[in-house]
């Protein structure tokens, strides 16, 4: 009987520090593991074929779901990749802060934060899933003939 009850109990320890760790994993960060179509699906995008240095990331909120995404593209793809964003206006941004910024150094992104100008726009979106989406694009032109670009996409409440 002694043993049965111990062996509950180390179950039920077991059990509860698996939930424990599944819960911390899933509302602790980003995940740089999943399909980058699963990133530009959610931020309703397509990165360019001439688009080097991909990087993403995709964090399974509570409430909210956020995706990041980094990319170079040659400066001769900017304008016909900006124009099919749906951005309303450009303007002269400033660096991504919190979540944003968060997200981008887990995925292994440039750090925005000292890539100025920044030009900045945001559309909004409805997935299939009828969720709407607000969806930032940083831009940052380099000397090198290519522009960073950074992507950034949240649930909108």
């Amino acid at each position: 009987m002694l043993v049965l009850i111990g062996a509950a109990l180390a179950a039920a320890l077991l059990g509860l520090s698996l939930w424990t760790s599944s819960a911390s994993e899933r509302s602790s960060g980003w995940d740089t593991r999943v399909a980058s179509s699963q990133v530009t699906d959610f931020a309703r995008l397509t990165v360019p074929a001439s688009a080097v240095d991909v990087r993403w990331g995709y964090q399974n909120g509570l409430q909210d779901d956020l995706a990041v995404l980094s990319f170079r593209l040659p400066q001769d793809g900017v304008d016909g990749f900006t124009a099919g964003l749906g951005v309303g206006q450009w303007t002269e941004g400033s660096s991504p802060a919190g979540p944003a910024l968060t997200g981008f150094r887990r995925a292994g992104a440039p750090d925005p934060t000292g890539s100025l100008p920044l030009r900045e726009g945001t559309f909004e979106s409805l997935p299939p899933a009828h969720e709407a989406v607000a969806t930032t694009v940083w831009l940052a032109t380099g000397g090198d003939g290519f522009t960073q670009v950074w992507v950034y996409a949240a649930n909108i409440p």
